[in-house]
């Protein structure tokens, strides 16, 4: 079979997507990939989103539309990927879009190097015509081999554009298959980063590409800015998620670097959700850390980092300050000094 009669699957969430969904499938039928299979699943969308999903697969038989009630993102993709047909799976959220040579360049690499993760490089567009494009990769490949060097780990889920999302990336439809790997069906923080560990542990083969093949869009109405709901809960869901991951696969104590960084990554996400959106925003963070760190797992990992463990793989000093300051303050119990420090971390950030 030749690369172009490769079938990809390009499995797309929509909720809520009514202004943006069109300009997300013109460039899904711009794409110079022609086999493709697109699915759509409408998870209970309350806008004109089903409409327009049923109005698109009238026009082109590659359109494959699912209506289901709203279970948030990660079921949404796990009912994409249980009707898909292609060898390869990319996921597309319907906010954003991608240019017309992506999946031909994700392909093609794919193809000559047998990889079971091929990853391009990434814009985000801000709501005022803000562009910001993440660095070029500083390798073509990771192989199984350097998946245990820790500088090689802390980039891979922790820089942009590798491991933190799953779309942006065009994983083997096999690999996922052959060891069983799919999202959450409940609703959590993190849930690609919970995804992808459970890729990783399996020491795929990863291409990077140096080629801008997504463009991810922030906007008022983006799933990334809106407010989360139930914080604490969904975070200590995703920390057990995530130990779940790694228990089942018996990988849990070469992976300790990657479920502490984890656990320390829910407090950033939360605290800037917070800063964001909250009318009152210390008080929330304050309330939440409170919470978080009543959790076993969770107090560990933060003395862990406290105490200097698993740095090795960060080259940033600036960042091992502030992740060991902060995670000090958390394991003495100074909330009021822990929360003004994110408080202010991300509202400097958000006024960038």
């Amino acid at each position: 079979m030749s690369i172009e009669q490769t079938k990809v699957s390009i499995v797309i969430p929509v909720y809520r997507a009514e202004n943006t969904l069109e300009r997300c499938l013109a460039s899904v039928f711009a794409q110079t990939h022609s086999n493709l299979e697109v699915i759509l699943i409408d998870d209970g969308s309350p806008d004109r989103s089903p409409e327009i999903c049923d109005s698109y697969a009238q026009k082109d038989e590659r359109i494959r539309v699912i209506h289901q009630s709203n279970t948030g993102v990660g079921a949404a993709r796990n009912a994409g990927m249980s009707v898909m047909s292609g060898a390869y799976l990319f996921f597309l959220d319907a906010d954003d879009y991608i240019v017309p040579e992506t999946i031909t360049v994700l392909v093609n690499r794919a193809e000559k190097t047998g990889a079971d993760i091929t990853i391009g490089n990434l814009r985000e567009s801000g709501g005022r015509g803000l562009v910001r494009e993440s660095p070029p990769y500083s390798r073509e490949s990771i192989l199984s081999e350097q998946q245990a060097i820790a500088q090689v780990r802390y980039e891979l889920f922790y820089n942009p554009g590798y491991g933190v999302t799953a779309w942006n990336k065009l994983y083997r439809a096999g690999f996922l298959e052959e060891h069983g790997i799919a999202f959450e069906n409940r609703r959590l923080l993190c849930e690609d980063r919970v995804f992808n560990t459970r890729c990783f542990i399996h020491r795929p083969r990863i291409e990077l590409v140096n080629r801008y093949t997504y463009v991810y869009c922030i906007d008022a109405s983006t799933i990334t800015r809106s407010k989360i709901d139930n914080p604490v809960e969904k975070s200590l869901s995703a920390v057990e998620a995530m130990k779940d991951a790694l228990d089942a696969n018996q990988s849990a104590d070469e992976n300790e670097d990657l479920f502490t960084w984890f656990v320390f990554g829910q407090i950033n996400q939360c605290a800037r959700n917070f800063a964001i959106h909250s009318e009152r925003p210390f008080k929330d963070i304050k309330a939440f850390l409170q919470q978080y760190r009543e959790n076993d797992l969770v107090r560990r990992c933060l003395e862990e980092i406290g105490s200097g463990k698993h740095m090795e793989g960060i080259s940033r000093t600036s960042w091992k300050r502030y992740a060991r300051g902060l995670s000090r303050l958390l394991s003495r119990g100074a909330y009021t000094k822990a929360s003004m420090i994110l408080w202010l971390r991300f509202k400097v950030i958000e006024h960038r």
